[in-house]
């Protein structure tokens, strides 16, 4: 049952045209699917992210569109995915679609469900098999190309009516048919309007109805696709594809193979027991051309990959071992380690939280200076190498010694008032503790640990062992600097 006092007290922060919930008013009002129907969205605003995707080679960046929806409408999304996900759970069980959709949905008293569950699934399918066929691939800008009308038809299906539910069909409108302005030219616009710090870019509707029609050309229609971060986008992303979902599972399942599916995500494992390699070149083909003609989506062929499980090993069509990305896990046929993105990722914030750590270090020991003192005191800056490692220290400027002086001081305050260093304690647990913490990529990993070699599997699961080392690399970086004598 959807807990509103919980879901007002855990509302995301972020600034959009109205303010966030501050009572349960519009909740209750919604009960009342006329209420709903009639609701006014807000249009939405786009922000562009840089991602960065590392391949064990180079670094590459990749631009993310981020669409956030209005404080009030995320609730409404939020009560109707509540809804479908009833809806949807009660048709697909006992089915096919139930084995092959394994995203967006909760685990129940007999199936676990997490990437890592479906990843395991799917590295014990293939391991346990003499000789097999994996189809790996994805769907390309999966939630921005969802055709509208075959959403529609879709969700028309699932509640077996010929026309929506007017309320239903609001809320559907709502994540097709919406409006958008860019984050940039927003914050430009209303510039002079609303404080940086102000929760909302305006105190009212009446407010933001002035602005809208003076604005109007700046704010765009959307024509195809649905925003992906919202609570109802994933749920109705799992009902356009059942169909698809259920076509496929019973093609593979004919022989003696599973096909799964995790959001835009999925692999097809065949038996080769039962097909030939050109059969199973075929299937890749057919659910190419099936999802391009059932769904107007795109799985690239370039990009789809093939290999060939044998001899406990994972080999590519030219006969050379191969390893298979999927759902941040590398598998290679007898082992499992964390893909390369994720490492990176832990280091290249671990770096980080540790230059922190090790300033915290060392204004700490300055902090025991005289205020005086430490306003005559001047600092160097570290040089790293391309591997961030210190190789030296040159005089800081005279700008970044007030800065210095300033942090040193808040130090010295916070020891005096004996005020906790919550920043330094949670990077501490995080990037140099081998103890798996709540909320840590550590704990994580040891999860990982435990869940793939549950049962004993024909390969070694290696992920804990791969993040230890990282965490001693940590260690190491960490105790280098605070014994350096010439840190400042």
């Amino acid at each position: 049952m959807f807990d509103i006092d919980k879901y007002l007290k855990k509302q995301k922060k972020y600034k959009h045209f109205d303010y966030r919930l501050a009572n349960r008013r519009l909740f209750d009002e919604m009960k009342q699917e006329s209420a709903v129907s009639s609701f006014r969205f807000l249009p939405y605003i786009r922000r562009e992210f840089l991602t960065y995707r590392f391949n064990g080679k180079k670094i590459k960046k990749k631009p993310r569109n981020i669409t956030l929806a209005s404080h009030g409408a995320s609730l409404v999304y939020k009560v109707y995915a509540e809804k479908l996900k009833i809806i949807y759970e009660h048709r697909i069980e006992g089915t096919l679609i139930s084995e092959a959709a394994t995203a967006y949905r909760s685990s129940t008293k007999t199936i676990k469900r997490s990437n890592i569950h479906a990843a395991k699934e799917v590295f014990d399918f293939i391991s346990n098999q003499d000789v097999a066929y994996v189809i790996k691939g994805d769907f390309k800008a999966f939630f921005d190309t969802l055709n509208h009308r075959y959403l529609k038809r879709s969700l028309q299906k699932l509640f077996n009516v010929d026309h929506l539910p007017d309320d239903w069909y609001a809320v559907l409108k709502s994540l097709t048919k919406y409006e958008y302005i860019n984050f940039e030219e927003l914050n430009q616009l209303t510039a002079n309007l609303s404080k940086s710090n102000e929760p909302a870019y305006f105190r009212n509707r009446k407010q933001f109805s002035k602005f809208y029609k003076k604005n109007s050309e700046k704010f765009h229609l959307n024509k195809v696709g649905i925003p992906q971060g919202t609570s109802l986008s994933a749920l109705l992303a799992n009902v356009y594809m059942m169909e698809f979902d259920f076509a496929i599972s019973t093609l593979v399942q004919k022989y003696g193979g599973i096909f799964r599916r995790y959001s835009d995500d999925f692999v097809i494992v065949l038996s080769g027991k039962s097909l030939t390699l050109q059969d199973a070149k075929n299937i890749k083909d057919l659910v190419i051309h099936k999802s391009s003609d059932m769904l107007s989506l795109t799985v690239e062929k370039s990009k789809t990959d093939f290999y060939i499980f044998s001899n406990a090993h994972l080999f590519s069509l030219d006969g050379r071992s191969a390893m298979m990305d999927y759902l941040g896990f590398r598998f290679t046929g007898d082992e499992v380690f964390l893909r390369e993105k994720s490492i990176y990722k832990f280091a290249y914030r671990g770096n980080h939280a540790i230059d922190f750590l090790i300033r915290d270090f060392n204004d700490k020991k300055m902090a025991k200076l005289s205020e005086e003192e430490i306003d005559l005191k001047s600092f160097k800056k570290p040089v790293f190498d391309e591997h961030k490692n210190i190789i030296g220290w040159i005089a800081a400027s005279e700008y970044h010694n007030n800065v210095r002086r300033k942090q040193i001081k808040l130090v010295k305050r916070k020891l005096k008032g004996k005020i906790k260093f919550r920043i330094s304690t949670n990077h501490k647990k995080k990037y140099l503790s081998e103890k798996p913490a709540k909320r840590t990529f550590i704990n994580y990993v040891n999860r990982a640990q435990k869940i793939l070699e549950d049962g004993a599997p024909n390969y070694s699961v290696l992920v804990l062992k791969q993040a230890r080392r990282r965490v001693v690399k940590h260690q190491k970086r960490y105790h280098k600097g605070i014994s350096n004598k010439s840190t400042e």
